[in-house]
């Protein structure tokens, strides 16, 4: 509550600090690179998160221009926040279903305050990491039951540990990694270590009688790393029987898709899966080869590419094949000019950041699902990430006057 803003040297807008700062309505701009080395103790800085720049010691002009910004941005959260209490549609009425991200069950009362059906991702390694400690298989319950039981009867999607890349865990003593983001993390750390794996399997199996729980499983590349999670998932279940442990038998289960072996082989995937989460994030990341919060190459990281998009179009393909859900979850999710062509891909939801729920929910009732469908079938036409990105952006801006005139 004491943070105002972020600004860093290094890193990049999808670095899981700026996850955590957006989602905490926080501004954050990063990747200045040597800003560190201009500031002095006593300087003013002026973050701003949505032009991407910093200012140090602004004059009065720009604080006056700036508040003037400030006030038209306070006019439009007002005129979202009006209305956010209405049912999600687009224009010609077809219903869309927005989940909420969430590491708090504070968040949780937050994205149901702006009218989310749930929460698509909640992200457990906050607990770690705010712990800076494996918490105990107990502890671990009392966080979940707090978060299923602030979304009542809303479905809330855990997803089992995802520590490594940018998270680290400085108590658990892993050797530094050369490629922390290609290396030893989330699914990959929970198989080679059972204990930790099944203490947390356990404590989601249990909050699971205080709502309605699903489990998700993060970095999946093969079937045979979905069915050993799935076998220790089945473990935790014995236990908890033997124990005499009440826990939800027909407990929903899931994984993620943000590698590309997870795209090429979704279809075997879904033969294990009630669901898919498409992790956005990684997804572009490890399709590009473009690690994601390095400033050298942060420009050839492009949501807009057209292997991303072709990428979401197949997993959206299989799944509908299939009869599995799937749910976008990433930045790309909580991006509103993203949104007409991921309601065009089919039958889903989306997982977003609370505080992005009103504008996407606004933006939703500003087109019909015709034209997201026509625009889809334009952007698949395409072949550059620039032109995609323009073509979305002008689709937006032509929808929402209202809102940026």
């Amino acid at each position: 509550s004491k943070i105002l803003g972020i600004a860093t040297d290094t890193g990049g807008r999808t670095s899981h600090a700026v996850i955590m700062a957006r989602s905490s309505g926080v501004p954050a701009v990063v990747g200045l690179r040597g800003l560190s080395g201009t500031l002095n103790d006593g300087d003013a800085l002026l973050v701003d998160g949505f032009e991407g720049i910093a200012i140090v010691n602004p004059s009065e002009s720009t604080l006056f221009r700036y508040g003037k910004v400030g006030l038209r941005r306070k006019k439009i959260k007002d005129l979202l926040e009006e209305e956010a209490s209405l049912p999600p549609s687009t224009k010609d009425g077809s219903k869309v279903v927005f989940l909420a991200n969430a590491d708090s069950a504070e968040e949780v009362r937050k994205a149901r305050s702006h009218g989310c059906e749930g929460v698509g991702l909640f992200r457990t390694e906050s607990i770690f990491l705010r712990k800076n400690k494996i918490p105990s298989e107990d502890d671990q319950y009392e966080e979940y039951r707090k978060i299923v039981e602030s979304a009542e009867e809303l479905p809330v999607t855990i997803r089992t540990l995802d520590l490594g890349g940018d998270k680290i865990l400085d108590s658990i003593g892993r050797e530094k990694e050369e490629n922390p983001f290609m290396g030893f993390r989330a699914i990959r750390y929970c198989l080679r270590n059972p204990d930790v794996f099944l203490d947390q399997l356990r404590a989601i199996l249990r909050a699971s009688t205080h709502g309605n729980v699903k489990v998700m499983f993060p970095m999946v590349s093969g079937v045979g790393e979905l069915v050993r999670a799935k076998e220790c998932l089945s473990t935790a279940k014995r236990q908890l029987r033997e124990s005499e442990i009440s826990f939800d038998s027909e407990i929903q289960v899931g994984c993620m898709i943000e590698t590309p072996s997870a795209v090429t082989i979704c279809d075997m995937l879904a033969t294990e899966v009630d669901f898919f989460s498409i992790g956005t994030n990684d997804l572009v990341q490890y399709l590009l080869a473009v690690d994601r919060i390095n400033n050298e190459i942060a420009y050839l990281y492009e949501p807009h590419h057209p292997a991303v998009i072709r990428s979401m179009k197949r997993v959206f393909d299989v799944a509908s094949e299939k009869k599995v859900g799937v749910t976008v979850c990433g930045e790309i999710a909580g991006d509103p000019h993203f949104l007409p062509i991921l309601l065009a891909l089919g039958e889903g939801s989306l997982s977003a950041a609370s505080p992005m729920l009103p504008e996407l929910k606004f933006f939703a009732r500003r087109f019909s699902m015709t034209e997201a469908v026509e625009l889809l079938k334009r952007v698949l036409r395409m072949t550059r990430p620039s032109e995609i990105n323009q073509t979305l952006k002008d689709f937006y801006e032509q929808r929402v006057s209202d809102l940026i005139s």
